[in-house]
């Protein structure tokens, strides 16, 4: 402790040469070890207080001498004594010249407690998973009404320049009659394409839960089956998009049928059942059963199906979806 409170004072003296002659800034030092605390003036060799941890409280008379050398005001009052010694009497009007320089006033600010929150709460303010963007529909979904008059103009512009008066405006987002109506009968969607456009960050991603898990009625929820794609982790060259789509979807499916073993031998016979009766019925009857040669053969045959990525996917959605009645 007594090297530390030396080396406190030589850090302060080394600090006070930095200012002109008999204007010294740090006066005052204190040293500790979470079991001593020393504390002084600098122009002392020894602390004017060595207290240790056990009297650490004002009803000790050597610690409340301490607080009164070194509480807030006199520390205050020393610095403003200080602070006429350096600074002239001149004042500024222009408060922004009060930050500093321009390298200070050009600094950016961090809202420490916005990035907190943001951090923490990631999965609110930009959900990724389904059951997340799930509860966001159900219990934060902000309804916007399209009620302004003077939007109605603009957007018919609009439309006839961007869509050619082929799109379709959302007035209620609440109630999207002009989607939910074309949900009617899921099975004349197939190979359709809907597009939904908006700016960035204007809620589609949200708006699309809120269709599915909200606005569409609930028998056509059971008749449909839903897939959610982040395009944000795709491929950005056109030769592996296809085969990331197919993977993703083909991932999406497995995810939520999760009670499902797809690797079990029983689960691979069925969803290959007209492919393997095949060829068991075809070349593979040539050759008895219980050799060697013909189950080598049919395995070759099975890895080959599973290798075929476009069958596999027409396969699960078949087995897993269509024939669930779902579309």
């Amino acid at each position: 402790m007594d090297e530390a409170y030396r080396q406190a004072c030589l850090y302060a003296s080394e600090l006070n040469r930095e200012f002109p002659s008999k204007i010294n800034p740090c006066e005052l030092v204190i040293a500790s070890d979470g079991k001593f605390l020393y504390a002084g003036n600098i122009d002392t060799n020894k602390p004017d207080y060595k207290i240790a941890f056990a009297d650490w409280n004002n009803t000790n008379v050597n610690f409340d001498k301490f607080l009164k050398a070194f509480n807030y005001e006199n520390l205050e009052q020393n610095a403003k004594s200080i602070k006429n010694k350096l600074r002239t009497d001149a004042k500024f009007k222009n408060p922004i010249n009060l930050l500093g320089g321009k390298k200070i006033r050009n600094l950016e600010s961090s809202n420490t407690f916005g990035e907190n929150i943001s951090i923490q709460y990631r999965h609110l303010f930009n959900p990724n998973i389904e059951n997340e963007k799930k509860e966001i529909v159900e219990n934060a979904y902000v309804k916007i009404n399209k009620v302004e008059s003077h939007i109605n103009p603009i957007d018919k512009i609009l439309r006839k320049k961007v869509f050619n008066d082929d799109g379709t405006l959302i007035n209620d987002f609440n109630n999207p009659i002009e989607i939910t109506s074309k949900f009617s009968n899921p099975r004349t969607l197939n190979n359709q394409v809907l597009l939904l456009i908006g700016s960035v960050g204007s809620g589609k991603s949200t708006f699309t839960t809120y269709l599915k898990e909200v606005a569409l009625e609930a028998e056509i929820k059971e008749k449909t089956y839903w897939i959610n794609l982040n395009l944000n982790d795709a491929p950005l060259n056109k030769e592996e998009i296809y085969n990331w789509t197919k993977t993703s979807i083909l991932n999406n499916i497995k995810s939520v049928h999760n009670k499902t073993n797809f690797k079990s031998l029983e689960f691979i016979q069925e969803l290959y059942k007209e492919e393997i009766t095949e060829i068991k019925d075809g070349p593979l009857a040539l050759l008895d059963k219980d050799s060697e040669k013909y189950k080598e053969l049919l395995v070759e045959r099975i890895f080959k199906l599973q290798d075929d990525q476009d069958l596999t996917l027409r396969k699960v959605i078949f087995k897993l979806i269509n024939q669930k009645e779902k579309t």
